[in-house]
């Protein structure tokens, strides 16, 4: 109500049921798999002209509200802050650092449970995991740093499938000439639009924690909340298979892995819990 009360007298004739189906959708789109697009708003009202006219109209009221974010439009209940504004200046406040420090400060990596071996000796063993760039560097500390946990897991990033191919030979040679008892070493495949995903989720972080003015601004602090959680969810669904991130099933295959100077088969989930317990046993005799 408090939005059709908004619309001015002289608004295009569609507003109204503009502002009617945007509601609906925002309430009951969600569960059925429908969002208030520009091209839903368009069959809503009948026409495509029509509801572009009646959409750039209500944004530019301030009425509603396009979010980029999931490519449709919102009732907007009206703020002092300008979140397209706050969101150009939050650029330059973010993406620095390297693909890997980015990725471990916006993501929580779990360690994993050598459950079978546990079961097996009634010994609670583990890893921790890691992500790193890849350089041969980080490979050499990846298997040489110490670790408080009995194995640790390394993700190796690389920019390219060139570039993975000979971090994985390297890795190869290395691991073949020493001692690397329980350093598995894990080259991801590149994600594309991961760059994006990642900036995305590090500039609503980074508005949510550094946007002082959020605190007297309710709409807009539930807008940025709405758009942080989103761009958190995106970033976990590209990545959740890979790292086995909370609330999504872990996909091995997804990676090549190298242990001990060995090239790793394609496992399952559970085929490769279960050959993490059996290099624990064999280590731990």
């Amino acid at each position: 109500d408090n939005a059709l009360n908004r619309i001015p007298g002289e608004a295009p004739v569609a507003a109204h049921s503009a502002v009617k189906a945007i509601g609906l959708l925002g309430l009951y789109g969600q569960s059925v798999g429908l969002r208030a697009s520009t091209d839903m708003l368009a069959a809503c009202l009948g026409s495509e002209r029509m509801a572009r006219e009646c959409l750039d109209y209500l944004v530019q009221k301030s009425i509603i509200v396009f979010r980029k974010h999931e490519q449709s439009y919102a009732l907007w209940e009206g703020s002092d802050i300008d979140l397209d504004a706050v969101s150009e200046k939050a650029l330059s406040h973010i993406g620095t650092g390297s693909l890997a420090a980015r990725i471990r400060k916006t993501i929580t990596l779990h360690p994993i449970v050598a459950r079978s071996h546990y079961i097996k000796t009634g010994t609670l063993r583990y890893f921790t995991v890691q992500v790193l760039d890849g350089t041969p560097a980080s490979i050499e500390s990846a298997l040489g740093d110490k670790n408080d946990a009995d194995g640790r897991i390394s993700y190796i990033l690389s920019s390219s499938e060139s570039e993975r191919l000979r971090l994985i030979e390297f890795a190869k040679q290395l691991t073949r000439k020493g001692k690397t008892s329980l350093r598995v070493l894990a080259f991801p495949r590149p994600l594309s639009g991961l760059e994006l995903a990642l900036r995305d989720a590090e500039l609503w972080t980074w508005i949510q924690e550094n946007e002082s003015r959020l605190q007297g601004d309710p709409v807009a602090r539930q807008e940025v909340r709405a758009r942080h959680f989103f761009a958190l969810q995106e970033l976990h669904a590209m990545l959740g298979r890979t790292f086995s991130l909370s609330g999504h099933a872990f996909d091995p295959r997804q990676c090549d892995w190298i242990y001990a100077g060995n090239e790793q088969p394609d496992r399952t989930s559970r085929e490769f819990l279960h050959w993490l317990s059996e290099i624990c046993t064999s280590v731990f005799k």
